[in-house]
């Protein structure tokens, strides 16, 4: 309990003190089972009290029953002091949790890119992905982090790797409204046209959000004007079941097909007015 008391209070004289009687439980975990001494240390960012745990024997690597390590907590608050003296000590960089978060992902989706650059010149892997196939460089993508995605992009991580559902770093950019990510996705030949398992590209799934700004950057870009879901929706058609008239209205002076209809044979037309959208009726008819 006294050294709980030090770690709590950052108190490096009483855990120096309570180390040199004993060590003894150094390695215990709470009654939770989520965290050592060192974890405690860790969250904190108390470099002196991690210093000391380290010297006294704390195991750098002892996950919680959950899997993180001191060193995912570490990255995870962006306390980079911290992370160069575990990584210095051998912490492993690649661990992960128990649902495949490394400590380079929890950096990358919080946007600490400092953790993010001293992990990656440290030997990180760049594209180790969770579970459910999500890598950092797609996560940051997720999250709007520019600065941590370019790092990424430019260090080698792969901007085109999907997730299990097929969904790229580009397609969730895309579907989020992250128009730098997305321009900046583009210009580094990021794929404008690879589509999710549901045939959902970066074009249709902002086309159904209405994010005019990004469906304007990937026409520009080239992306498929017309490119389907397998359900043979288009995004002209997905935004003018939606109302969006701006991207109707884009998608249109773009040479989107306004006949292309679904496997139900229904056009953007026909959906627009059995919906009462009267403004996107007008714009596929031509009429403005």
């Amino acid at each position: 309990m006294a050294l709980w008391g030090a770690v709590n209070a950052q108190d490096i004289n009483a855990l120096t003190e309570n180390l040199t009687i004993s060590t003894e439980g150094v390695n215990d975990f709470d009654s939770s089972g989520k965290q050592t001494l060192l974890h405690g240390a860790t969250s904190k960012g108390w470099l002196e009290g991690v210093q000391a745990l380290l010297a006294a024997g704390a195991d750098k690597d002892k996950a919680s029953k959950e899997g993180w390590t001191p060193l995912l907590v570490a990255a995870e608050n962006g306390h980079l002091p911290v992370v160069e003296h575990l990584c210095a000590h051998g912490a492993d960089k690649d661990k992960a949790n128990n649902n495949g978060t490394t400590p380079l992902y929890i950096a990358a989706f919080n946007g600490h890119l400092p953790v993010v650059e001293f992990l990656c010149t440290h030997g990180a892997d760049k594209d180790k992905a969770m579970q459910d196939g999500a890598t950092p460089l797609y996560i940051a993508a997720q999250e709007g982090h520019l600065s941590v995605l370019q790092y990424l992009c430019t260090h080698g991580a792969d901007k085109d790797k999907a997730t299990q559902d097929g969904a790229t770093p580009l397609v969730i950019a895309a579907q989020n409204g992250h128009l730098p990510v997305v321009e900046y996705l583009c210009t580094r030949g990021a794929d404008k046209d690879k589509a999710n398992k549901e045939g959902w590209t970066p074009l249709l799934v902002a086309a159904h959000k209405g994010h005019l700004p990004v469906v304007e950057c990937l026409c520009t870009h080239g992306a498929d004007k017309d490119q389907a879901a397998k359900d043979d929706t288009t995004p002209l058609l997905i935004a003018a079941s939606s109302a969006h008239l701006s991207v109707v209205r884009c998608l249109c002076d773009a040479g989107a097909n306004k006949e292309k209809a679904n496997k139900s044979g229904v056009t953007p037309l026909d959906i627009a007015t059995e919906k009462g959208h009267e403004a996107v009726v007008r714009v596929l008819q031509g009429l403005v």
